[in-house]
């Protein structure tokens, strides 16, 4: 069917209220993206990467391996040297596309203007939720194969790899999180990347505060939440929820430098876009010209700007050297039973 036909003006058709149609338009919350930026910040000399004139392939970072004491004075004392480590980077990219088409218009209930806001709407949300997949990929494939587990949860390895809270435990999975993660030596702040079946116990413990029977309400000030539509189940459990510390996750994003400049040619143009719902710096590329528009309601010669615009991304971590196998994604689950 081409797109608006049955709003063609042959008949008196009602146009749906914004309030009406917004259950149609629902979005995703982008949890999993949204982590990932509010680690910017925390990662400025990886940020900066991104206004190069070239893609940076990896970052460097120093490790760290703290010196032991030897426990003995001596007429010849040396230091340890320190090293860094690169880190390459897997660069994604993500385009979406418009068409402004004059004669699509002319004989149809929503004008030029209304249906590039309704295109313009699609293409946006068709964006995040990409990218939503792919930060949630990242998390799962990443996340840390080592055990930091105090007994107060039961680590499943091999390839599972995360650690399950028991059911009688579910009003301290924070608690529980918060004290392990402690214990691996993460002490900052952490996000919390989760999915609805958490919505519930979480609320438990948080909006009753006082009025609990038990005020379990301050497990709540170590975290920042994240609320993702991309559901990480795991085998036997309410699904995942992905622990990080500040600072542990980026993602870089990139244009080439012909997109920073906003400089128009003749019928064509390049320039830079903040997208609505992420607010990501994007590229954009316009061009004028004829088109035929009949498949979508509008003509053979038709007068058509066709839009598209695009993002280089990167989804790193910060590295850890020690122990083998860890990194700062670590993966928790509540079990069903």
């Amino acid at each position: 069917m081409a797109n608006f036909s049955n709003s063609i003006l042959t008949a008196a058709i009602y146009q749906a209220s914004l309030d009406f149609q917004g259950v149609e338009n629902r979005d995703s919350e982008f949890g999993g993206v949204k982590a990932f930026l509010s680690n910017k910040s925390e990662m400025q000399r990886v940020a900066r990467l991104a206004t190069a004139s070239q893609k940076p392939s990896s970052f460097r970072m120093n490790t760290f391996a703290p010196s032991p004491g030897l426990g003995a004075l001596t007429c010849n004392p040396t230091s340890a040297s320190g090293d860094s480590a690169d880190t390459a980077l897997t660069w994604g990219l993500v385009t979406g596309e418009v068409q402004i088409a004059s004669a699509r218009s002319g004989e149809n209930q929503y004008t030029t203007e209304e249906q590039l806001v309704i295109d313009l709407k699609n293409m946006w949300s068709g964006i995040a939720d990409e990218l939503e997949v792919a930060a949630m990929a990242y998390l799962n494939t990443n996340r840390s194969q080592a055990d930091i587990n105090q007994g107060e949860s039961t680590w499943n390895g091999s390839t599972a790899y995360y650690n399950s809270i028991a059911l009688a435990n579910k009003d301290y999975i924070r608690g529980i999180i918060n004290s392990e993660m402690r214990a691996a030596k993460y002490n900052q702040r952490k996000s919390l990347i989760h999915t609805a079946p958490y919505d519930n116990f979480f609320d438990n413990t948080d909006l009753q505060g006082g009025g609990n029977a038990r005020n379990l309400q301050d497990q709540d000030r170590r975290f920042d939440y994240f609320y993702t539509n991309e559901a990480s189940a795991v085998a036997s459990t309410y699904g995942g929820i992905f622990v990080v510390p500040m600072g542990g996750i980026q993602m870089l994003t990139w244009v080439r430098p012909t997109y920073r400049t906003n400089k128009p040619t003749g019928s064509e143009e390049w320039g830079m876009q903040v997208d609505p719902l992420l607010g990501l710096n994007f590229g954009m590329f316009k061009s004028i010209g004829c088109a035929d528009t009949t498949a979508v309601g509008g003509d053979k010669q038709d007068r058509s700007e066709n839009v598209q615009f695009h993002l280089n991304y990167a989804f790193t971590h910060a590295p850890i050297t020690s122990p083998s196998g860890e990194t700062p994604i670590h993966k928790y689950a509540l079990a069903t039973s």
